[in-house]
């Protein structure tokens, strides 16, 4: 029995994909888990924090984090740099990435 915080920038269902966050709890309470569903948008420091004081009051703790954001590019990039910047709650501090 797992504890899952599930973290999505929307609750709308992605037309090529099946599901919600809200869906994928059911499924996780279905298999003997509990689950959280949060709306959360990452770029927003006051949403991250909301979202981890609400799994810390949830489960009394977090344990293990992954973060699956993503963007797409749909342009291709040229030669340089590409910053990455990490959450302030999460690590303050930035990333350089050079490709």
């Amino acid at each position: 029995g797992a504890n899952i915080i599930l973290a999505a920038k929307t609750s709308e269902p992605h037309p090529k994909l099946p599901g919600t966050i809200y869906t994928a709890a059911e499924e996780i309470v279905e298999a003997g888990g509990q689950a959280l569903p949060v709306i959360c948008d990452i770029r927003d420091e006051e949403n991250v924090r909301k979202a981890v004081n609400e799994g810390l009051e949830r489960f009394g703790g977090i344990d293990i984090c992954v973060n699956n954001a993503s963007a797409i590019q749909l342009t291709g990039l040229s030669r340089g740099r590409l910053y990455v910047l990490i959450p302030k709650p999460v690590e303050r501090r930035f990333s350089r990435i050079t490709f």
